[in-house]
């Protein structure tokens, strides 16, 4: 029995395909605890065709479904139907589970306040040359900021995406240069507390100018604010360790530190933004020097240099834009 339970849904809904070419989202599991009244929490899809995997597919498939995640998918023969579930006959329709948005910067509320340190010391940077990076300098470096404190998805952006057979998505900080960590989310268009799926996902990175400030402005000054904020970060941590064991002044309480602390020890992973050749190499330069796990979002020129992603065992997200359909001599296709 190959085709048991190969499916695993992230969100909790499916999206079901008529023959004729329209479709219809049919949401399950938790987020139908909204509905008053008795409901199941278990449901049998059957009589569907049902896509399993690309090139796999079941003419007469049934799929069990229980609190919102695929739990067995087979021939009618191979399934069985718990007796407690609600049945759905999907004869003459797909059945198909629903895609992962894996980048996109929709989804945070722009208003979410994305420093934890508070204010700081009021520092003039133009009187006078420091001889080390003072602490309050901290120009783009948010990356104790989770997206999941400030989902906002609206019913706009998430019909627009079901419509598109999307049924999940995950939601990053936009900016720069260590924005901040993304959430996976659901995209049921429930509350907030009921479409999470994972948080924290990854710490996201991308050197360019944070917009707010302008500082620092060049690809150098961006590298090197970021490479000093990954050295004090292992220094916050020595200074914790010995205060742990043997006593002394109490070093200060510093998200911002702390949370990088956390790609350095890998406990998660770096979605770092890069597009060309370059910026690929560069990305995965400094990965090597900081000792961070590293996911490529964007990928425009990874062909180029996919040897080393192939023998690091990099993994890429591909962007991917489709440009306007080409008009031959002038006129619209009609």
């Amino acid at each position: 029995m190959p085709c048991r339970r190969t499916l695993r849904m992230f969100g909790a809904i499916l999206l079901v395909v008529l023959l004729d070419g329209s479709h219809a989202t049919i949401c399950f599991g938790q987020t139908d605890q909204l509905r008053p009244g008795y409901h199941e929490q278990v449901f049998a899809i059957e009589g569907g065709q049902v896509v399993v995997a690309p090139g796999r597919v079941l003419e007469q498939g049934t799929v069990v479904l229980r609190e919102g995640a695929i739990v067995d998918v087979g021939s009618a023969k191979e399934v069985d139907v718990p007796l407690e579930a609600e049945r759905i006959d999907a004869r003459g329709m797909i059945v198909y589970s629903g895609f992962i948005d894996a980048y996109t910067t929709d989804g945070v509320d722009p208003d979410a306040k994305r420093s934890h340190t508070g204010s700081g010391r009021s520092i003039d940077y133009s009187s006078f040359a420091l001889a080390a990076t003072p602490p309050d300098n901290r120009s783009g470096l948010t990356p104790e900021f989770e997206v999941s404190d400030a989902l906002s998805l609206d019913t706009k952006k998430t019909e627009a995406r079901r419509a598109a057979g999307f049924t999940a998505m995950l939601s990053a900080p936009s900016g720069g240069i260590a924005v901040g960590q993304s959430a996976l989310a659901s995209l049921s268009g429930h509350p907030r507390r009921e479409i999470l799926l994972a948080a924290p996902v990854a710490l996201h990175v991308n050197l360019i100018s944070p917009a707010e400030h302008g500082y620092p402005s060049t690809l150098m000054g961006c590298i090197a604010h970021l490479r000093q904020a990954m050295l004090d970060a292992a220094h916050y941590e020595t200074q914790w360790d010995y205060f742990r064991r043997f006593g002394g002044r109490r070093p200060p309480v510093d998200p911002t530190l702390a949370a990088l602390r956390t790609v350095e020890q890998r406990e998660q992973r770096v979605f770092w933004q890069a597009d060309t050749r370059d910026e690929i190499h560069r990305a995965l330069n400094l990965a090597d020097e900081f000792g961070v796990q590293v996911v490529i979002v964007g990928g425009r020129e990874a062909w180029k240099v996919a040897d080393r992603l192939a023998a690091d065992d990099v993994k890429v997200v591909l962007e991917i834009n489709f440009p306007e359909e080409p008009k031959a001599g002038g006129i619209e296709k009609g």
